[in-house]
């Protein structure tokens, strides 16, 4: 038998065509240009890539040119007057912070049926060289005056619509899986190089994607493209973030990261916003470059994020939606048409058979707490389906059966994911 390989390129991808001679004849077989390799290469990234800036946005250009617009971009060597890059060593980190118990990831490559264990800083820091680690815990408010909001944030409605911040710190080698967040994003690298793959939300939302967690299940080291045909000829754009760059993802970009050297992170999580506040900025008058987090803190909730969800699949959907939405209302949010059912008609307060943004702003406080209950309870029935994992057979962390005394807790109940 002898194996022929092709390369043919057929709009709008490429593919490897494979003819096998055989005693009996050819045997013709396809397949498309990057399959088993690694993310990205099934063709260039974009070009021109994102916006590379040098000053902050205002407030405002931020919101209509990036978070409106849905538009990423790389902030260079911002953070390097932030004092978290300025001092925090290993050294620093233990003697000022090592008595904080931090959350910590099974494995530098990302698999979500991992535990996450809870231990001191201190012992992090011991291990995490020569260890399969990885640290990822939200900011506790001990150390929030150490990490500054850059101006874009800090008017406008910002800085009262931040829902978490989160230190990402390893040795590298770190991957993530690919995955959107249903937030908007800053991240600020204080150590190490960064690469990440972006994918643009028009082609995001087409991902076969696991709806607890907004994540897929291929292996980014070796791209089944036959079982993931959504990443077989979709565009993408390349990031490389190095010591003091901050990247802006906007929401439900798709995306994979990788590391590399000693790493360490913070991104600042926020709601994402259909309105600018124009008044807060008047309130606020001239801005400075950044101001600490510890001066803010974080102030929304999960029902403000669900909120904001909620009034983008309404604007998504040309403005209003009904029960014909439903099926595309299942693989936006993850739960069951039976429960979308029931808090489309809670929504519909006018019983016209439709839901307007202009409702569920009127939706109050108690009552979306209630509609966040339900649309969790329905997204933890889908935990209990098989995981059909394709990143390869678990390896028991490093060591880790030497940590008799922590509590492993669930990666799902935290739903982070690199960046």
């Amino acid at each position: 038998m002898i194996l022929l390989k092709l390369t043919m390129m057929r709009a709008p991808c490429s593919f490897l065509v494979i003819l096998l001679v055989t005693s009996t004849g050819y045997v013709v077989e396809t397949q498309p240009t990057g399959h088993l390799l690694p993310l990205g290469s099934h063709q260039p990234a974009e070009s021109p890539g994102v916006d590379v800036l040098h000053a902050a946005p205002s407030p405002e250009d931020f919101y209509r040119e990036y978070v409106e617009a849905s538009r990423p971009f790389v902030l260079k060597n911002h953070a390097r007057d932030m004092p978290a890059f300025k001092y925090w060593t290993d050294q620093y980190l233990r003697s000022t912070y090592g008595h904080i118990k931090v959350d910590v990831e099974q494995g530098k490559k990302e698999n979500r049926s991992n535990s996450l264990w809870v231990i001191p800083l201190s012992e992090f820091l011991d291990r995490y060289n020569d260890s399969d680690m990885y640290m990822v815990h939200s900011l506790p408010k001990e150390m929030m005056g150490d990490i500054w909001l850059i101006k874009s944030l800090l008017c406008g409605g910002f800085t009262s619509n931040i829902i978490d911040a989160v230190t990402w710190f390893s040795s590298g080698g770190t991957k993530s899986v690919i995955h959107f967040d249903a937030l908007d994003n800053i991240n600020c690298l204080f150590d190490g190089s960064k690469e990440l793959i972006l994918f643009p939300r028009s082609h995001s939302e087409k991902f076969n994607l696991k709806s607890r967690g907004s994540y897929s299940t291929a292996d980014v080291d070796r791209i089944d493209l036959i079982k993931y045909p959504e990443f077989a000829n979709v565009p993408w754009y390349n990031v490389t973030m190095q010591p003091g760059d901050c990247l802006y993802i906007p929401y439900r970009w798709a995306h994979s990261v990788r590391s590399w050297g000693r790493n360490l992170a913070i991104n600042i999580w926020f709601v994402h916003m259909h309105k600018f506040d124009y008044e807060d900025c008047l309130v606020k008058g001239q801005l400075p470059e950044f101001a600490p987090l510890s001066s803010h803190g974080i102030s929304a909730e999960n029902e403000d994020q669900m909120r904001g969800e909620m009034i983008d699949f309404i604007k998504y959907n040309g403005g209003s939606i009904g029960q014909k939405d439903m099926q595309a209302a299942v693989k936006y949010f993850g739960a069951t048409e039976k429960d979308l059912s029931v808090i489309f008609d809670f929504m519909d307060t006018n019983r016209d058979g439709k839901v307007v943004v202009r409702e569920v702003e009127k939706i109050n406080y108690e009552s979306f707490k209630k509609l966040v209950e339900v649309l969790e309870a329905s997204g933890d029935d889908d935990d209990e389906e098989d995981d059909d994992d394709d990143g390869g057979e678990e390896e028991p962390a490093e060591n880790m059966n030497e940590i008799t005394s922590k509590e492993p807790k669930s990666h799902l109940d935290t739903n982070k994911s690199e960046l």
